[in-house]
């Protein structure tokens, strides 16, 4: 009985930790309020990234572990989407790259957008579908993440769009090949399998000495 309490409270500890520790740092969330991306030459010189390709893969940014954490919120009166409207950045995009005019030099790259709600400017992305993607680094930081939105000139086949007409007067980059699958892992659940191991371990040793 004293070892099923120890176990509890270490459970709940790790859920609480983990809800603090997304909401400081996933601060940066979608807006549903933009203003209107201007002609493909403004947008090409404003954006850090432009490239076409197909979605491959597509993920919640904090991966499958967090459906454990967003289930127990949803049991005490959380509804998902204010939970992950509050508490997400977004989803994980990956994509086979064709074409690069700006920031992309691999044959595949993960971008990062919201979720397509009604307070969400996150872009509504299927996999096997071709897009015309603008992205730039959130915060504005080179460093960070690509991110694009509804706010961007991003678009499903253009193939016959003005942006394409503009862009083919363009050189494009040479890719590095890359395999997309390698950016579908998800590194939390890597994290998950580990923390499940040592639960099972821990859990084991206990029983030994019981």
């Amino acid at each position: 009985m004293k070892h099923t309490k120890s176990l509890l409270e270490s459970i709940r500890f790790i859920l609480i930790f983990s809800v603090i520790a997304i909401l400081c740092f996933n601060t940066q969330a979608a807006n549903a309020s933009c203003l209107e991306p201007g002609d493909p030459e403004t947008e090409f010189s404003n954006e850090a990234a432009v490239f076409s390709g197909t979605v491959v893969y597509i993920s919640g940014v904090n991966g499958l572990w967090m459906d454990g954490v967003t289930r127990t919120l949803m049991s005490i009166g959380f509804h998902p989407e204010d939970f992950y409207n509050k508490l997400f950045i977004g989803r994980r995009i990956v994509f086979d790259v064709d074409r690069s005019w700006k920031g992309v030099e691999t044959s595949s790259v993960m971008i990062r957008t919201g979720y397509n709600t009604g307070h969400s400017s996150g872009y509504p992305f299927e996999v096997g579908s071709y897009y015309l993607v603008y992205a730039n680094h959130a915060y504005g930081d080179p460093e960070k993440y690509l991110l694009t939105s509804l706010c961007s000139r991003t678009l499903m086949s253009p193939n016959n769009s003005e942006d394409i007409a503009y862009l083919n007067n363009l050189p494009t980059l040479e890719l590095r090949y890359f395999p997309a699958i390698i950016r579908t892992i998800d590194g939390s659940q890597i994290i998950t399998a580990l923390l499940l191991a040592g639960f099972v371990y821990i859990l084991g040793r206990r029983r030994k000495h019981e």
